[in-house]
């Protein structure tokens, strides 16, 4: 792994703030946008942590579980080799879907017995290996690399994002990458300049249609096996579905970071059924304390009544990736993704 410390990136201004809302009286979104570069959408001192994309699958795991990412830059040609593309979580876990059983339904000693053969195969694999085979698969929707500069105008980026890329390399004319700018990041610079948004911010949900439809929030039973949960996000090209209760209501969520701590010696834990999987990896995690924190496992929801500012801030303030729709009962019957908010307006 490579870690550096890119220059010093300033966040936008007062004066930049300023600029806009005047702006944004008189032009239309895209038309602010275009004013705004890269590097007014940048943290301050972001760390870039880039992986060799000759290196272990299970070291790089290790390196995402630790920085608590759920994807990372890859350079080849070692740690100062020009980018290559993006390892995702997602990508780790289709590569893992490959080695395993798919008709495990029950614990027994013959599958744990699969599992731990499984575990050995994903040990040996590297960061390209994996990388590769995800290209060719295509089963992320955000899978193609688009590179930006820091000049690169905010309305070019906002179109990769539209079409459902989920982060940027930011690189040099000699190909270093220096940053990466995500979705989270322009949602976080939506908030703090919500009036470019116009009288869109003001529309519910409901009224906007952009949520994801019913029918693809198949959720998941708290009492299933966690590798079948993780074999629906496969089918499904999603990076999470909501967990629910025999009566529907939603509990909890699975998504690519609860899969990140998977390492060769812990692969039967994908055996458990699905809620004591998610109660053991907050347990792991330096957040929480204790497997009896229910309330840990609620992931963050939102009404079709809410609008769509109320979700931008959620977003921009938990930096989590969705939001789950639920009804009166506390059923999920939709989600509304950072993607979503990108093609509100």
């Amino acid at each position: 792994t490579h870690t550096h410390q890119p220059q010093q990136t300033p966040i936008a201004t007062h004066s930049l703030r300023k600029s806009l809302f005047i702006m944004s009286g008189a032009k239309k979104p895209n038309q602010v946008l275009a004013s705004v570069a890269v590097i007014d959408c940048l943290p301050r001192g972001r760390e870039v942590v880039c992986l060799n994309s000759e290196a272990p699958l299970e070291k790089a795991m290790e390196v995402l579980n630790e920085h608590h990412f759920i994807s990372a830059p890859v350079l080849e040609g070692g740690d100062a080799g020009k980018f290559y593309d993006f390892l995702d979580v997602l990508d780790c876990c289709s590569f893992l879907l490959t080695c395993f059983p798919h008709d495990v339904d029950s614990v027994t000693e013959e599958s744990l017995k699969q599992f731990v053969e499984s575990g050995e195969t994903f040990a040996k694999a590297t960061v390209k290996t994996v990388v590769d085979a995800a290209r060719g698969l295509s089963l992320i929707e955000g899978r193609r690399v688009w590179p930006v500069k820091l000049e690169t105008s905010l309305d070019k980026v906002f179109d990769l994002f539209w079409m459902g890329i989920h982060r940027v390399p930011v690189i040099e004319s000699t190909g270093r990458i220096t940053t990466v700018l995500t979705q989270s990041d322009v949602i976080a610079f939506l908030a703090q300049n919500i009036h470019i948004l116009g009288e869109s911010r003001w529309r519910t949900l409901e009224e906007l249609s952009v949520s994801a439809v019913v029918d693809k929030v198949e959720a998941a039973s708290m009492d299933e096996l966690t590798i079948k949960a993780v074999h629906r996000l496969y089918a499904k090209q999603v990076s999470a579905i909501p967990v629910v209760d025999s009566e529907g209501r939603l509990v909890a969520n699975l998504s690519a970071s609860d899969l990140r701590y998977l390492r060769r010696s812990n692969m039967t834990d994908l055996m458990l059924p699905l809620y004591k999987f998610l109660c053991l990896r907050r347990a792991l995690s330096k957040r929480y304390v204790s497997i009896d924190n229910d309330k840990s496992l609620h992931p963050l929801t939102a009404r079709l009544s809410d609008t769509l500012e109320s979700a931008i801030f959620k977003l921009a303030a938990t930096r989590v990736h969705r939001l789950w729709l639920v009804d009166d009962e506390f059923k999920p019957i939709g989600a509304i993704s950072l993607t979503d908010c990108m093609r509100a307006w």
